[in-house]
């Protein structure tokens, strides 16, 4: 019963697999973003930026402001949607502006007509709709926001377990993994709610540590001026018996109520003050939150 014995977390394996999980389907750079849409959508998946100079304008034909910078060539997509797309048709390739609706048509004559003018490649890309930009590529791509969330989680679970191991180590400095150290020093911080450790609370203190079996040479080491206790805070105490509640037995979380009720009720009546501090102890041993009145007024009056 005296020994504290913590688990080992998997967190960081959890945190690579989700890493490598998010690299291996983020890689569509162009794929786009998933989104609600109702009936059939267009867009253009972007094959370069159209250079046109004013001489090639005259010649050719073609609007004038294409001469100007802001214009694209591109496949014409269509998305057949409900709620989020289904299917994706090609209609053909296209000229559009950027942030813009308006769009131009080519059909082959145009494209061989700007082809010799050097406006647009020869060969052109395959009429096709790329795989990045199929509904399968759109969900592919939803699946890497996910992905990213799921490392997020990860991180987080990875950090808030770094933490706690922190937490350990620099507990267990003073407990050295020992439960009845730990018992010691929460009484002793029950003892010191109100600041004044008086004989009554250390008598308390004694009474329960003697029923534990400490020999009675140890327990003049309860001396609050002579032990480390003052060393740990309540914030620290409380954050260790989180770090290793799951690792307590029944008869140990019986043992630290029922102790710390004894050394409040020294005095006679429990306060607001030292009720607010049992439940958070209450919490910490993994009690739930909305049992945690319950539980005090039960140990208290018993």
């Amino acid at each position: 019963m005296d020994k504290l014995i913590r688990n080992s977390s998997n967190t960081p394996m959890l945190l690579k697999v989700c890493v490598l999980l998010l690299l291996l389907i983020s890689s569509p750079a162009e794929a786009r973003r998933v989104h609600v849409c109702f009936g059939i959508e267009d867009h253009f998946y972007d094959l370069g930026e159209l250079k046109v100079s004013d001489q090639q304008v005259k010649t050719t034909g073609m609007p004038a402001e294409w001469a100007s910078d802001g214009y694209l060539f591109g496949i014409h997509l269509q998305d057949h949607c409900l709620l989020v797309p289904t299917k994706t048709d090609v209609v053909g390739y296209a000229v559009y502006a950027k942030n813009s609706s308006q769009h131009w048509a080519l059909d082959e004559t145009t494209i061989q007509s700007l082809q010799k003018s050097g406006v647009l490649p020869n060969p052109m890309p395959p009429l096709q709709v790329p795989w990045d930009d199929t509904v399968g590529g759109q969900w592919l791509w939803g699946l890497a926001i996910l992905a990213g969330l799921v490392v997020i989680v990860a991180l987080e679970a990875f950090l808030s377990g770094k933490l706690q191991r922190r937490v350990v180590a620099k507990v267990d400095k003073v407990l050295h993994g020992s439960f009845v150290l730990l018992l010691r020093e929460v009484l002793v911080d029950v003892a010191r709610i109100d600041r004044n450790f008086d004989a009554n609370k250390l008598h308390a203190i004694l009474a329960i540590m003697q029923r534990l079996g400490i020999a009675v040479n140890d327990l003049a080491k309860l001396n609050p001026e002579d032990m480390p206790a003052g060393k740990l805070s309540r914030k620290l105490l409380i954050a260790y018996i989180k770090a290793v509640a799951g690792n307590l037995n029944d008869q140990q979380r019986n043992i630290l109520l029922t102790g710390i009720a004894t050394v409040m009720s020294a005095e006679g009546k429990v306060g607001r003050n030292k009720k607010a501090v049992f439940r958070q102890y209450i919490i910490a041993l993994g009690f739930p939150d909305n049992q945690a009145e319950k539980i005090m007024e039960m140990v208290l009056n018993a």
